[in-house]
């Protein structure tokens, strides 16, 4: 495949991925605590964790990503199993991040049809028809113009940018007074119904969507000059320009026209998805990792990209769309394991780096202590077991 993404293309395939403005919504939850501390939570946990990949990234730039690195990092005995897993899972976890991005942009767009006409409300098939039409149609770019497709990233890049601050200024102008400096570290006013412990937990995991996908650059290093330096570059531009735009923003009277700039942002990030969705699933199928391997892991010789590959993945998208006509609440839910599908696969390759060749001393020095004394002072849990039935026996 041709290398045609430059550094900023680059950056506007990584974050057109993210876009951790758009996708940010805590207030619901811990209320406005929730939404600044958590955000600076999470930022702190992914960004480690972006860092130790980007790295990765750096020294074996591939297709594969994560469980290439499995594979070179594990022992003989267990790369195989080791990367075979986080394979799946990766690919799962893409597959389903572009599934949201399709299933947000529906939402914007029925949004837009209700706006437009209050007395429409929109049925379940209705809902799982667009959802379809939005994936075709955001997936039609990579075969009218799949050399232009770095292109398409900067669009993505500069029109979310150019969408934040307008979005930005008009929360500016339309607010209607101003809060206290002590509201921003009060709590107890979300209202999910969880207590503040779970609503604060429930805030970061969502926050922790909002940075997901910063993978995607590693997916496209075999199309781009000098991977190892852009790739850590790029991955940790797009933690910061996340951080910086990821402020929520509300509005209590959003015109039709912020509705439609928030469309074209969600529309113009999703073939950026179905690019890295595409080519994780294409460098698996490559390795033998899928069944029919052979038949998905062809790139077409005229437009010079796995189209079967990518196509498994429309295929995947419009079949997981079907939950939503039996379960929203199943369709929700699974898309949210998509963020730990996705964090799974950023860790196992850095945790196998670092116990490697350590694991046989840690356990012989935890032996040792237990050995030595722990056997004789360590007691055990202290479980009331009556209370615990008590508790059990009210829920």
């Amino acid at each position: 495949m041709p290398r045609q993404f430059s550094w900023i293309s680059t950056l506007g395939m990584g974050f057109s991925v993210t876009n951790s403005w758009i996708g940010y919504l805590n207030l619901v939850y811990g209320g406005r605590q929730a939404c600044l501390f958590s955000l600076i939570a999470a930022l702190f946990a992914q960004f480690m964790v972006t860092i130790g990949l980007g790295e990765l990234g750096s020294a074996f730039p591939s297709s594969g990503g994560q469980y290439h690195f499995c594979y070179i990092l594990s022992s003989t005995s267990t790369r195989r199993y080791f990367s075979y897993i986080v394979g799946w899972l990766s690919m799962l976890g893409w597959w389903i991040i572009t599934c949201s991005g399709i299933s947000l942009a529906t939402m914007v767009l029925l949004g837009l049809v209700s706006f437009w006409d209050h007395t429409f409300i929109a049925t379940q098939w209705q809902t799982y028809l667009t959802y379809v039409a939005v994936a075709v149609l955001t997936i039609i770019p990579l075969f009218i113009v799949p050399q232009k497709i770095s292109v398409v990233a900067k669009i993505s890049l500069f029109l979310s940018l150019a969408g934040f601050t307008v979005f930005f200024i008009v929360a500016l102008a339309m607010h209607s007074g101003k809060g206290t400096e002590s509201s921003l570290v009060a709590s107890g006013d979300g209202s999910s119904g969880w207590s503040d412990g779970t609503a604060w937990m429930l805030a970061i995991s969502n926050t922790m969507y909002a940075y997901s996908g910063t993978d995607c650059v590693i997916h496209i290093s075999e199309e781009m000059p000098r991977p190892g330096r852009l790739v850590p570059q790029v991955m940790i531009m797009t933690m910061v320009i996340g951080f910086l735009t990821c402020f929520p923003l509300f509005f209590r009277n959003v015109t039709l026209g912020l509705f439609v700039v928030l469309w074209l942002i969600y529309t113009t990030c999703l073939p950026s998805q179905w690019v890295g969705s595409g080519r994780i699933a294409w460098a698996f199928s490559s390795d033998n990792g899928l069944p029919f391997s052979d038949f998905f892991s062809q790139v077409h010789p005229t437009l010079n990209f796995p189209v079967r590959a990518t196509l498994l993945g429309l295929a995947f998208a419009c079949l997981y769309g079907l939950l939503y006509l039996a379960s929203t609440t199943a369709f929700n839910s699974i898309i949210t394991s998509a963020v730990l599908f996705v964090n799974i696969t950023y860790v196992v390759p850095q945790g196998i780096l670092l116990t490697r060749g350590l694991l046989v001393g840690v356990f012989a020095i935890i032996n040792a202590i237990w050995f030595c004394g722990g056997r004789y002072s360590f007691e055990g849990p202290n479980i009331d077991w009556e209370m615990l039935g008590l508790h059990n026996h009210r829920g």
